[in-house]
């Protein structure tokens, strides 16, 4: 073997040990892409009702296996549309977010409540004034019953999310009616017995403290639904809301009221009656829409 043979074999061996001794360098892939959310969707519920919705949504990432979702919280007893952010992060905590709607309803219809309420005197008897109530200012917000009906009730108010029986009493015995069931309205002036097509006003009357304290609910475009004895709806919108005196004298502008309250003219209309003191009486008007 030549010198330059030689030099050649050495410097070849030199440089094989050295490439053996040399640190192996390891380069880890960074992850840096985001994961994907897939599934996810809108839903509309019945206030009250609970869902998860997360069911249904998956997440997959370039690198973890298992991702993490997550979803903010929402009310599903309030009404209206509500904006959930469902959430992916994985192991290098990079992050995705989707947003999806929830939506609301009320219940349909409501159950008819149970008998709970206190006695109090509500109209006075023939030989009192029409208007006359004995009980003290106690307005209580209304209860909320959940839908259970899938059909409407014959004889009932469907009325602030309450299901309100009533009878056909008249003059002669809607004061008893409800002084035996404070949870029960009954009609007294106009006509006595209600019907959604007859053209005529109906007066009801209802204790508060008792069922008719969802009254002080109402506001000029609320809704009302009474049905017949066969069960037919008719709905009714809120028009006037006013005080009168125990002698249907209006509170606020002295005018008699009586012939609008216990009349049966003005079209197809009710008028709802309940105390707000032992001397002033709420007045709610609607009429059919």
């Amino acid at each position: 073997m030549s010198l330059a043979g030689t030099l050649s074999y050495i410097q070849n061996k030199e440089l094989t040990a050295k490439e053996v001794q040399k640190e192996t360098v390891i380069t880890e892939k960074k992850d840096s892409e985001p994961p994907v959310i897939s599934g996810q969707k809108d839903w509309v519920i019945t206030q009250g009702e609970s869902i998860n919705v997360l069911d249904g949504v998956t997440a997959t990432d370039n690198v973890d296996k298992a991702v993490k979702l997550t979803a903010s919280d929402f009310s599903n007893q309030k009404i209206g549309s509500h904006n959930v952010i469902i959430t992916a992060e994985d192991a290098a905590h990079n992050k995705t977010s989707k947003t999806i709607v929830v939506q609301v309803n009320a219940p349909e219809k409501a159950e008819a409540v149970s008998d709970e309420q206190p006695i109090i005197d509500e109209v006075a008897t023939a030989e009192e004034p029409i208007y006359e109530e004995a009980a003290e200012q106690i307005v209580e917000e209304p209860q909320v019953a959940t839908v259970a009906e899938t059909t409407w009730a014959p004889y009932t108010m469907y009325i602030g999310g309450l299901a309100i029986p009533y009878q056909n009493a008249g003059q002669s015995s809607g004061q008893q009616v409800i002084d035996s069931n404070p949870n029960m309205i009954a009609t007294w002036g106009g006509a006595a017995v209600q019907s959604g097509n007859d053209g005529a006003n109906t007066h009801f009357i209802g204790h508060n403290p008792g069922i008719f304290n969802v009254l002080f609910s109402l506001s000029t475009g609320s809704q009302i639904i009474v049905t017949d004895g066969s069960g037919t709806p008719t709905y009714y919108t809120v028009d006037q809301l006013f005080q009168v005196d125990d002698y249907a004298t209006g509170i606020a502008d002295g005018q008699s009221y009586a012939d609008d309250i216990i009349g049966t003219g003005g079209g197809e209309r009710i008028t709802l009656q309940t105390c707000v003191n032992d001397a002033v009486n709420l007045i709610v008007v609607a009429r059919a829409s």
